[in-house]
């Protein structure tokens, strides 16, 4: 559980503060020192997000541990999301299903990770959803997001660790006041790209 904290909060900051985050952490690229201590190796996949996607992705934060559906949709289309029908209750009904529903099970159970039985559900809103409208664009930056989410969900399942992703994003929020955030420093930039 020491282990899965670590790792949620060292993504957490490298997404929010750094804007550049190591974007393949499977077991093999992971190493765990005494302590505990992270490290990461193999840094092939390595993705970089600018100061707007940060702050939306910020406010998609705050959106989903309010439970706020309209806010929700509206970081959804600011993300760079396109419908076909280019409504504020299309991209309301795609946040809930995308990633809303499963925050909140998350949040009301205290579980640290989704359980897969959440993602079928997820995925069959989805379906449904796009029947009705389709997407025509989805912004790349947040499939790397997603993946490197989807890698720590598995993760954290794994270790039963019981930090709630969301609740960690916000702790890193208030500790900038909630402020946009800040490009990565060429420090961190040189240590990630070195």
């Amino acid at each position: 559980a020491d282990v899965a904290k670590v790792l949620i909060v060292a993504f957490s900051e490298m997404l929010l503060q750094h804007g550049i985050f190591h974007a393949d952490p499977h077991p093999g690229n992971l190493l765990v020192q005494p302590g505990p201590r992270l490290v990461l190796v193999d840094f092939g996949q390595v993705k970089e997000v600018g100061p707007q996607f940060r702050f939306v992705f910020a406010q998609m934060t705050k959106a989903l541990l309010a439970e706020d559906n309209q806010a929700l949709g509206k970081t959804f289309r600011a993300l760079g999301f396109r419908m076909k029908q280019d409504t504020d209750e299309g991209y309301e009904d795609l946040g809930k299903a995308y990633v809303g529903d499963i925050a909140k099970q998350m949040t009301r159970t205290n579980a640290g990770w989704a359980d897969p039985s959440m993602f079928r559900d997820s995925y069959r809103d989805i379906l449904r959803i796009l029947r009705a409208n389709p997407l025509l664009q989805i912004p790349s930056d947040l499939l790397f997001v997603g993946r490197v989410m989807g890698l720590l969900n598995g993760l954290s399942m794994m270790l039963r660790s019981r930090t709630n992703l969301l609740v960690e994003m916000a702790r890193i929020l208030d500790r900038g006041n909630g402020s946009t955030p800040e490009p990565a420093s060429s420090e961190t930039r040189r240590l990630l790209e070195a």
